[in-house]
């Protein structure tokens, strides 16, 4: 990435998140942005989407969820995954950018449309999966565009509603997990 953290920050949220155990795999996610509207609503995965990415794979991942504004129904929701455990850092998440990409830089990879959180996340370098819907007059997520900022970063675009990126994430998570373990 082109932006680098202040090593003791990072070893601080290290210890501070993940404790003595860092095993697991640790993945950051957001779905959807603090501006949310009619428009917009269908730019974004509702929870219940975005978790299907996780069937399966839950107890080999730590979850940190970088959601802005997380109602008590989705962290029931999140809880109930069987994650192996889900981590909401104690930063504002709109005006802490330093601590923002401090926790970023401590993911084995972030999750989430496209928002300042992928953005960030793709800035220290971690690996990216923003998920978008493939509408040209809206999107320009495809080709070296995107890329050339963020080499980290996959996009993954829906031609179906979420269907179809929910099961490359699946599988490309699994993969990911089985080669971290090995």
């Amino acid at each position: 990435g082109y932006l680098t953290v202040d090593e003791l920050n990072y070893e601080r949220w290290l210890k501070s998140l993940y404790g003595e155990s860092n095993g697991s795999f640790k993945v950051g996610i957001g779905w959807s942005s603090p501006v949310y509207n009619e428009e917009r609503q269908q730019w974004y995965m509702r929870l219940e989407e975005l978790l299907g990415i996780f069937d399966g794979r839950a107890e080999n991942v730590t979850l940190v969820c970088m959601q802005y504004d997380v109602s008590d129904e989705d962290r029931a929701l999140l809880h109930a995954c069987g994650f192996n455990d889900v981590l909401y850092p104690d930063i504002d998440l709109k005006n802490d950018l330093d601590d923002m990409a401090t926790v970023m830089a401590t993911l084995d990879l972030y999750i989430g449309p496209s928002t300042a959180n992928c953005q960030l996340a793709g800035a220290v370098g971690t690996p990216v999966w923003l998920f978008g819907e493939r509408c040209y007059d809206r999107w320009t997520l495809e080709g070296d565009y995107l890329r050339s900022f963020y080499p980290q970063t996959e996009v993954f675009l829906s031609q179906s509603r979420w269907d179809d990126v929910v099961s490359k994430m699946n599988t490309k998570l699994h993969e990911l997990i089985v080669n971290k373990v090995m």
